[in-house]
């Protein structure tokens, strides 16, 4: 494999490739909230279920993609030595929150005073 057994992962999460395309703006833009909060609750599930690895922190990129996207990072890690999920809860809607507020809602904030 890519990663020893005690390894963990920092993983970049687009959004414009995980929603469907009925989910997707033109350009290929994911903008709303609902539809960022959808597929990291998502991807969280699928990663926990079908793998033993856990998403314990996970946070917004502060650059956006070539074409305007909020991105997100995951941070993984693999089961305990027993075997055992990591238990931890992450608040993905403040992340996503956060994302919106930095990212878009400064924006326009930014753009007024240039």
């Amino acid at each position: 494999g890519i990663v020893t057994p005690q390894g963990e992962l920092i993983a970049l999460v687009k959004p414009q490739f995980e929603a469907g395309k009925e989910k997707v703006g033109k350009g290929g833009v994911v903008r709303d909230y609902e539809t960022h909060l959808e597929v990291l609750r998502d991807l969280q599930a699928f990663i926990e279920e079908k793998t033993a690895w856990t998403v314990v922190a996970a946070s917004h990129s502060p650059l956006r993609g070539p074409a305007g996207n909020i991105e997100f990072f995951f941070y993984l890690c693999p089961p305990t030595r027993s075997g055992q999920a990591r238990q931890v809860k992450l608040d993905l809607a403040k992340v996503v929150e956060q994302a919106h507020t930095r990212l878009i809602k400064n924006e326009g904030a930014r753009q007024s005073h240039t």
